[in-house]
């Protein structure tokens, strides 16, 4: 386990300081992610004047522009009105300007991504921050890049190219054939490569088939987003247990890319599971109750997603970087 040094400690009672009594600033979000369009132009108004003078005009401009496409689509000679009084009025004619960049003139309409597993919420931010319509695509390196399957507009599973690949879902275990909608690993074979085929390559990846028709009126087989992998299976108590399932309950709870670590070892004779989760120093310093509110939350809802019971504990920010980089997210101490 990691263990927190003296220097850890200072860093963390500093940051637990800052974060009660730092100043509460309309711009500042405490807790949660930040609107970038709220940050932008507090900087802009910020420059060369003060907080107290800045914090009426920037209320004024969200109640009368509260996003970025509403800026840029107001009148030029309004913005400035509402800027009178804060100072160079070029600031305020630039900030029009950007806006309208940033809301019309970017040409970014579709974002075609893969590479790495991502989730719902992490799909919604991207297309609130840059104003597109994100689509999921699946590839891999010993196959070939980009072009195995991909989301239609529908983004209900991703279209397989049966023209140019064969696809199977299998058990992991026994490697037969798991019916139609039922998760398992993925096995392709390659039809039209001839430099380097692949005839039933075991992937590694778990996922499941959707046979039906999509509405988008194409009728090649989709699948669903790989989501973990079956070298990352634990069992747990006789239930099979993935790090991105319990990864997808905290980032529920968390937002993305919650950071924590599973713990599974059998002192005795029974399987004992445990989630260590970082938090903010602020939650952490927090008072007992509602720390101990928050972690019976997380409990209770790894149990009902999961199926299996886990012991949690609440540690703070960058308590798991060493045991991360030396371990990764699962450390089986049944194995040793």
């Amino acid at each position: 386990m990691a263990k927190q040094g003296p220097k850890h400690e200072l860093t963390a009672r500093l940051l637990a300081w800052y974060d009660a009594h730092g100043r509460d600033l309309p711009w500042r979000a405490k807790g949660e992610r930040p609107d970038s369009y709220h940050v932008w132009l507090s900087e802009i108004m910020l420059q060369q004047t003060t907080v107290g003078a800045v914090k009426a005009y920037f209320a004024k401009f969200l109640e009368l522009w509260p996003t970025v496409e509403a800026l840029a689509a107001a009148p030029l000679d309004d913005v400035l009105r509402a800027w009178a009084g804060l100072g160079y009025y070029a600031r305020a004619r630039n900030l029009h300007a950007c806006a309208g960049v940033v809301a019309n003139e970017l040409s970014l309409k579709r974002a075609l991504l893969g590479g790495e597993p991502w989730s719902e919420e992490q799909r919604r931010r991207i297309e609130a921050e840059l104003h597109v319509t994100a689509t999921d695509n699946y590839a891999l390196s010993e196959v070939m890049g980009p072009g195995i399957a991909g989301e239609c507009l529908e983004r209900n599973g991703l279209h397989v190219f049966e023209d140019h690949f064969l696809v199977e879902v299998v058990d992991p275990l026994t490697r037969e054939r798991v019916r139609p909608g039922e998760r398992g690993e993925l096995v392709l074979t390659t039809l039209t490569k001839e430099a380097f085929p692949l005839v039933r390559y075991r992937t590694g990846e778990l996922t499941s088939l959707i046979p039906e028709p999509c509405p988008c009126g194409r009728t090649s087989v989709r699948m669903r987003p790989v989501q973990a992998r079956s070298d990352d299976m634990l069992t747990v108590k006789g239930v099979n247990v993935y790090p991105s399932q319990v990864e997808e309950v905290l980032e529920g709870m968390q937002g993305p890319d919650p950071r924590f670590q599973l713990v599974v070892d059998r002192p005795r004779t029974l399987d004992q599971a445990t989630v260590l989760v970082e938090v903010s120093e602020a939650a952490f310093f927090d008072e007992m109750k509602k720390q101990s509110e928050f972690r019976e939350t997380i409990q209770r809802r790894l149990a009902s997603e999961l199926g299996v019971g886990f012991e949690v504990k609440l540690v703070t920010r960058k308590t798991l970087d060493e045991e991360l980089q030396k371990s990764g997210k699962v450390v089986d101490l049944r194995r040793r």
